[in-house]
Parts: C-alpha cells; structure tokens; sequence
C-alpha cells in the first residue's frame, strides 16, 4: 500500500466506528508510518492488543489528505497458530503478513 502514498508528510484521517482520528502520515521516511501521538491515540482509544487486527481501506488520497476506513479485528488472526485448517485459510490471502508484504483481503 505505500507505493499507492504520497512519499512526503501528508495530513491523515483514520475513521473506525463512527469515530475519527487526525494524525499524519510520513510517506518521506525510510519506514513509512504514521505518527506516533496521532498513532497512540488511535490504539488507546480502540483498546487494541497484541494479537488484534487493523484491516485499512484506502478512501482518499491525495498529496493534500490521507483518509482510511479502519476495521478491528479482535483477538487472534486466522492462521497464526499450529491448526492445519487455519493454515488453509491464511493460505487464500495474498502477502505472507511481514512489514513489506501484508496479508490482502479482497
């Protein structure tokens, strides 16, 4: 998905729940991310733990604004453990879920 962002510092809205977060994204860094107030806000906010998900739908972009529908996933993701039966389901996803290459759920 970075490829598809502005490579400079852009204003950025996380909307998730009826609820909406401003932070900014920095596409100018080595790692791409957003910043970390705006960020910390978000996951205290949602309550996010260790083992939870952020699917993020890109709804605008632009070199003016960044805007993500953000859905959470609770608790464990499919195939993250040993069960031969979640392995198949993570199997179905393009990525293999590292940094550079996430899981795609169409």
């Amino acid at each position: 998905m970075c490829q598809k962002l502005p490579s400079s510092e852009v204003p950025t809205i996380l909307n998730c729940h009826g609820k909406s977060w401003d932070m900014a994204y920095n596409g100018q860094n080595k790692y791409k991310q957003f910043d970390t107030i705006g960020w910390r806000n978000f996951v205290k906010d949602n309550n996010l733990k260790v083992g939870d998900m952020c699917v993020f739908e890109l709804k605008e972009n632009s070199e003016e604004k960044i805007v993500f529908e953000v859905q959470i996933l609770r608790g464990e993701f499919p195939g993250t453990d040993e069960c031969e039966e979640d392995q198949i389901f993570v199997s179905g996803f393009s990525g293999t879920g590292e940094n550079d290459s996430p899981y795609v759920i169409d």
